[in-house]
Parts: structure tokens; sequence; C-alpha cells
């Protein structure tokens, strides 16, 4: 397992690059006949969240997600600053 972080780079252009990584990587293993998957967790953040362990958090559970529907496949999610709100506790006014 590794992790890239491309930053400022838009829900699509990943998408894009994403597919094609897992492409190359492929054609690699099945070059040497080596029986190899690649299942990616994606998430484009609308804004960050406070600390990269929670991006790789989240990345790592779609990562998961994949494996477990199939293997080889790319799983994708948007977060929203609202998607954190949902988590954070409520602040006593």
């Amino acid at each position: 397992e590794f992790v890239i972080f491309l930053s400022e780079t838009e829900h699509g252009a990943a998408r894009g690059v994403l597919g094609k990584l897992q492409e190359v990587l492929l054609a690699a293993m099945q070059k040497n006949n080596w029986p190899a998957t690649f299942s990616i967790g994606a998430v484009t953040f609308t804004v960050p969240p406070a600390s990269v362990d929670e991006m790789i958090k989240l990345a790592d559970t779609l990562m998961y997600t994949a494996k477990k529907e199939g293997k080889n496949r790319i799983k994708y999610e948007i977060h929203t600053a609202r998607q954190d709100e949902k988590t954070m506790p409520a602040h006593a006014g």
C-alpha cells in the first residue's frame, strides 16, 4: 500500500491520473505474469480536513471498500466541508 497526494487537483483530473496509474501498473504485472490487482481509494476534498491523518483514513476506507466490492477498482468520493460538520461535536453556546 502507498499514498499519493495530488494537491490542487480537481476530481476529474484525479480520476484520469489514477485510471492511467492503475492501467500502467496492471500492464507491468501482466507482462511478468504476476497475479496482482490494484484497489484504489481516492478522495477529493473541497475543504481539506485538519490533518493529513484524516485524509489518509478516508482514502484508506475507500480502498478497502474497493477490495470488498471485487478488487482491482477505484472508489472515488468528493468530501465536502459539510460532511466534516456532521462528524464534529456541537459546541456549547
